[in-house]
């Protein structure tokens, strides 16, 4: 399932079903009561795997929507306009609605903390592995969720992966400062 705690909440999840079309149907009434888009993938397990292609999906768009909203917050853009703006073109997601304004505003209350997606994304990297899938973004994106949980963020929500790229890029101003005497 895919919504988080709000969809939870609001029964407006999306559900990834795997089981033969016969158990799906069976169960079609109860997980109704649970979310608003259900949608059988595939036979037993194929459920997993799209959850799992879920997890790295955002995963990932939550590091790239980082990185523009550390390159907004180092410019003199008018961030809210900037995020309107972006809002109705391709860069448009339900993330960049739901968690730009919440890593604008440092607020991490969590809707899915950020070690559960650790949790989620080894079992990802993992499953990859063992059947020969690369998945050399989701490592990197992995790395910065671990910095966040590392730095006691293992509660907050998983947006506040800005924080790793805003290190980073501090780290970079620092290092522009004191430049190397080599």
């Amino acid at each position: 399932m895919s919504g988080g705690d709000t969809g939870a909440i609001a029964g407006t999840l999306s559900l990834m079903v795997g089981g033969s079309s016969e158990a799906f149907l069976r169960a079609s009434y109860v997980l109704s009561c649970l979310g608003s888009t259900i949608v059988h993938v595939g036979p037993v397990g194929s459920g997993q795997v799209v959850k799992a292609v879920n997890q790295i999906m955002v995963a990932g768009i939550l590091a790239t929507l980082s990185g523009g909203m550390a390159l907004l917050e180092a410019t003199e853009a008018n961030i809210v306009p900037a995020l309107d703006a972006l809002s109705r073109g391709h860069a448009g997601s339900a993330l960049l609605e739901a968690k730009a304004r919440q890593m604008l505003s440092k607020n991490y209350d969590p809707g899915f903390k950020v070690g559960l997606h650790l949790k989620d994304l080894a079992i990802v990297i993992e499953f990859a592995r063992s059947i020969g899938i690369a998945l050399p973004v989701t490592g990197l994106v992995n790395q910065l969720l671990v910095r966040v949980e590392a730095s006691g963020g293992g509660g907050f929500d998983h947006c506040a992966i800005i924080e790793s790229i805003r290190a980073l890029s501090a780290d970079r101003r620092d290092l522009k400062q004191h430049p190397d005497k080599s």
